[in-house]
């Protein structure tokens, strides 16, 4: 119960439910979304909980994690095939083109010239540019969608990123909204970003070839209400109980709905019931499990912290607001400093002037 660490779904999904329903409406709509959060909040369970309620599959791309363009287009074009029926058909095409043609004349129902137009993509990769080849393996996908008659749904995670491969930002965002904007009957998109300043940058800026382009979602924290009534039907399904319910509620004020670490420290207080052989849960239990879940992130925290103290005024502008005090820098100065300290995902922008901090432990350790 309460995994942490990876993205989940099903029964160890919770909160979001709201969120959820919107997603799962866009998907069946074939609407394409952007979402925005803070790292560690729980974007990517979001997407892969609404897409296993929808009852479909996405294409999953985590561009954190590609080398290059080239190789987002491999994993797009291999995925895609896998789900109209045919497995490993990059690895395919790099052994034998003759073989491969013939798999997919057997495995596939659709037009064999869709698989030689993906087969001559990649033949030709070398004298495409990396934007020029994803532009045009997404092509390829919207016309195999489109032969089998089904639509695709392609998840770009962490897409702030996208700038990162060697190309011009600008010119990988032109080229790529410049094409999918005609696979609306068949390939629908999900942009994800852990950075919200340039998520909203490329969604939200007039001047971005993606300005006004699909649904935007904002992920805030864990709704408190909601969560609390989560855990507390979670832990009665195993027989557990709270002795005082105000206590729960000042562990969740502190975690400021942060959704990792409410994970972490719920997981930590249901192996000690468990360990222990608790039935009621004291305020006690609930003040260690917060505590030793603080003190595993804590390496974390600290790596924040360096973070923090390598920018000018960075750390004593995030210090005052963690301690609710009075900001001595002032003006252009001190937006600058708290626009950075969103690019590097700590704070988020709630009102005119008004900033909060993500990450409770990150207060924590600001307090002390």
């Amino acid at each position: 119960m309460f995994n942490v660490g990876r993205p989940v779904t099903g029964k160890n999904f919770f909160d979001r439910s709201k969120m959820v329903k919107k997603l799962v409406a866009y998907i069946d709509d074939g609407q394409d979304v952007m979402v925005k959060a803070p790292r560690r909040y729980g974007k990517t369970s979001l997407i892969k909980q609404a897409f296993a309620v929808a009852k479909k599959d996405c294409i999953y791309v985590d561009l954190r994690r590609e080398r290059n363009l080239s190789s987002v287009a491999e994993i797009i074009v291999d995925r895609a095939y896998e789900s109209a029926g045919m497995k490993g058909f990059v690895g395919a095409l790099r052994k034998s083109v003759v073989d491969l043609l013939g798999r997919a004349e057997k495995e596939l129902s659709v037009d064999l010239g869709i698989v030689k137009a993906s087969v001559k993509l990649f033949e030709q990769k070398d004298t495409k540019g990396e934007d020029e080849l994803l532009a045009a393996a997404l092509d390829n996908i919207f016309e195999l969608a489109s032969s089998l008659e089904r639509r695709f749904y392609i998840v770009f995670d962490e897409f702030q990123d996208i700038g990162r491969f060697g190309v011009a930002k600008e010119r990988v965002l032109d080229r790529l909204r410049g094409t999918i904007q005609h696979h609306a009957e068949s390939v629908s998109y999900y942009f994800l970003g852990s950075i919200e300043t340039i998520m909203s940058e490329i969604f939200e800026n007039r001047k971005s070839p993606f300005y006004n382009y699909c649904r935007r979602m904002s992920l805030e924290p864990f709704d408190t209400a909601e969560i609390k009534r989560d855990l507390l039907a979670a832990f009665k399904k195993r027989k557990i109980v709270f002795e005082d319910e105000d206590a729960l509620d000042e562990v969740l004020e502190k975690l400021s709905g942060h959704p990792a670490n409410t994970m972490v420290v719920m997981q930590n207080l249901y192996y000690l019931a468990l360990e222990k052989d608790i039935k009621t849960i004291k305020k006690r239990d609930l003040n260690k499990a917060y505590m030793d879940g603080y003190d595993e992130v804590l390496d974390l925290i600290e790596e924040y912290i360096g973070e923090i103290k390598a920018r000018k005024h960075h750390h004593d502008v995030i210090y005052r607001l963690a301690n609710g005090l009075e900001q001595e820098l002032k003006g252009a100065a001190l937006r600058q400093v708290l626009r950075g300290l969103e690019n590097m995902g700590h704070v988020t922008r709630t009102g005119r002037g008004e900033y909060r901090i993500n990450d409770g432990f990150l207060i924590e350790y600001l307090r002390e």
